[in-house]
């Protein structure tokens, strides 16, 4: 079960495809030589510093580039991939493009998610983990992780914690602010649920970017969830 699902207290990805953590292993070391070697200065030649740093910062933006073009074409294989149904190879691209690029957010959620409608729930678990660390400032991150363990795992009391650091990420939207309140709903926590239906209507009284209702959805979660708790025995 989570404990926390801060980044630090997460544990680390336990890699089970040794030819996919080796090719990984490759691309990055790869990356870290190239920037080394080009960083490091000749010893006695302090003179020399500025130039050196001139040429770290170009081989920096070189090996960039070169690993940008790598993940393109992996990732265009992937779509090849998706295509024939190759499932288990796109999962093992994933793993090879999120450590050459850690950002790539959407790489982990469909991974985690071919992994985890595969019956792989251990794997997925430790992938959403993976893009957590990876990306702490991001409430996609959070999110997806969040909709795994509520709508998948039903582990309600987990869903909630990680929503609940989805909604405190700067770039959180009102989704994160939904799934956040009907995490609450679940456990029966319908005080904690109208809380957060009144900061929804607070931020958003003529509802979010593209909400056709103009609010109402919301307005309507808040007076059932309103309705529930005076019927609620106290928590």
């Amino acid at each position: 079960m989570l404990a926390d699902c801060h980044p630090a207290s997460l544990p680390a990805y336990s890699e089970k495809d040794n030819r996919v953590n080796t090719a990984a292993l490759a691309l990055s070391l790869f990356a870290l030589s190239a920037t080394s070697a080009l960083a490091a200065p000749k010893p006695h030649a302090p003179q020399a510093l500025s130039q050196y740093a001139k040429a770290a910062s170009v081989g920096e933006t070189q090996v960039d580039g070169i690993l940008s073009g790598v993940v393109d074409k992996l990732w265009a294989q992937n779509d090849a991939y998706w295509h024939t149904g190759d499932y288990p190879r796109i999962i093992a691209l994933d793993k090879i493009i999120v450590q050459a690029d850690p950002q790539f957010i959407e790489c982990y959620t469909t991974g985690a998610w071919l992994m985890w409608s595969d019956g792989a729930n251990a794997d997925a678990e430790a992938f959403y983990k993976q893009c957590i660390r990876d990306n702490p400032g991001t409430s996609l991150a959070y999110y997806d992780y969040g909709f795994f363990l509520y709508n998948h795992l039903r582990r309600y009391a987990d869903a909630r914690r990680v929503f609940a650091r989805s909604a405190a990420q700067p770039d959180a939207g009102v989704l994160d602010y939904r799934m956040l309140a009907h995490s609450s709903e679940k456990l029966g926590q319908y005080d904690k649920a109208v809380g957060v239906w009144r900061r929804i209507k607070a931020r958003w009284p003529q509802g979010a970017p593209g909400d056709t209702t103009r609010g109402a959805v919301d307005t309507n979660n808040l007076n059932k969830d309103l309705h529930l708790l005076k019927g609620a025995p106290a928590r």
